[in-house]
């Protein structure tokens, strides 16, 4: 809505229902609706909360790999692990790499890599 909307709605029924002149996020919806809204803080530490789970939850796999395995175990884990990254890689004719990079140099083609990335895992 435009801004001169804002004012003439705040003035003449008090705040305005969705957010306001100052850009403040909407209300959640009514009770039972199962609508909550989030902004972009909120977003924002919801990814960084996850990220630092995955980082120590992978650091702390990590410790108890390495002690359970020793030196020998976790080079032969370390070759495994690259095998593994190869095969998907070649499994995958290497789609799930290329797929952002096509769509972000040509937007238009979005649904037809989508198409066929579904077709491939089908």
């Amino acid at each position: 809505m435009p801004q001169r909307f804002h004012a003439e709605r705040q003035s003449a029924e008090g705040p305005p229902a969705e957010g306001g002149l100052r850009g403040e996020a909407p209300e959640p919806g009514p009770a039972g609706s199962g609508v909550v809204e989030r902004g972009l803080r909120g977003d924002v530490l919801l990814m960084l909360g996850s990220k630092l789970c995955v980082l120590f939850l992978g650091a702390t796999t990590t410790v108890i790999v390495a002690r359970s395995l020793g030196p020998a175990g976790r080079g032969s884990l370390a070759s495994v692990y690259a095998l593994m990254t190869v095969l998907a890689q070649l499994g995958t004719f290497g789609i799930a790499s290329a797929n952002p990079y096509f769509v972000a140099r040509e937007p238009h083609i979005r649904a037809s890599v989508a198409a066929n990335s579904l077709w491939l895992a089908g």
